[in-house]
């Protein structure tokens, strides 16, 4: 029910025998128009899809083709027409930040430059170069890499309904008044995207050591959704440098913040990485909140 009207549909699909997204998907505003509409199979984008801003104006299409995406069109949020029939400019927001380049024929050309949507005036913090629609190199604060892109052609959070997907029922008993909402930090696209996030800024380091160990770095999430405060806790390992580490943590994607009763709080953050050679593993959580603490500052 959305608006006070239940008859009101907001998301209609099909999921196969295994979980999967298969088939037309498409996904409504709360005002009733089209928000996107298209097919997946084995829960990846096929064929065409459309997507269009709340007032009903058109916002992008694409198609994909042999597993690679082609934008054919899109619209910036002041409904001009920045990319027709595969040629021209786009950009894409991707865990808090924005890539933006050129497109020919449907597929990335040239430079495209990584800036973080909340300071857009700092300087670029990656540069990718692609050439015929291929990636050839990027660079970004941990260097030169020639392995793959960094970032997602198309905003997985287009279809914000889907993300109901990623509710997971808690672990831990729940003792909180019911005068209380309790809100855990969490990651706008869900813990697996956050966690794809940690491999891709920590693996680059991790993977050229050759010994065997784990450290455990601990801090908080602070009222911005920041890693903060990080410190290393625990050690066995001769080769991992906990400084290196916290850097790289501390440069992570923005989270939303934990909050009581609607206000952002910080909330504690630990993190044991698992090393062997040739091989590492991770395992990260978010500690529960102080209720009483939180609540008494609140008032």
């Amino acid at each position: 029910m959305a608006d006070g009207n239940p008859s009101l549909v907001i998301g209609e699909g099909n999921y196969n025998d295994a979980g999967q997204k298969d088939g037309e998907f498409s996904e409504y505003y709360l005002n009733g128009n089209l928000l996107g509409k298209g097919d997946f199979k084995d829960d990846k984008y096929t064929g065409k899809w459309v997507f269009y801003f709340e007032d009903g104006q058109p916002q992008l299409t694409f198609e994909v083709r042999d597993s690679s995406i082609y934008i054919i069109d899109a619209w910036n949020d002041k409904r001009k027409k920045t990319l027709d029939n595969g040629n021209g400019t786009y950009e894409v927001d991707v865990f808090g930040y924005k890539w933006s380049g050129k497109i020919i024929k449907g597929r990335p050309d040239g430079a495209w430059l990584c800036t973080s949507i909340q300071n857009e005036d700092e300087a670029p913090i990656a540069t990718e170069h692609f050439v015929n629609g291929q990636f050839a190199n990027g660079k970004n604060f941990s260097g030169i890499y020639v392995d793959s892109s960094r970032f997602a052609f198309i905003n997985n959070n287009m279809l914000p309904m889907l993300n109901a997907e990623k509710l997971k029922i808690s672990a831990i008993g729940c003792t909180i008044p019911v005068t209380s909402k309790i809100i855990s930090a969490l990651y706008d696209y869900g813990n697996d995207d956050f966690s794809d996030q940690i491999k891709q800024a920590v693996g680059s380091y991790i993977g050229r050591l050759h010994g065997h160990g784990y450290i455990t770095i601990a801090g908080e999430v602070n009222e911005k959704g920041a890693l903060v405060d990080l410190k290393n806790t625990a050690t066995y390992s001769a080769d991992l440098n906990s400084k290196d580490l916290i850097v790289v943590l501390e440069r992570l994607p923005l989270l939303n913040p934990a909050t009581v009763n609607g206000k952002p709080v910080k909330q504690g953050f630990t993190i044991t990485f698992d090393v062997n050679p040739g091989l590492y593993s991770f395992s990260y959580r978010f500690l529960p909140i102080t209720v009483a603490s939180h609540i008494a500052s609140l008032k």
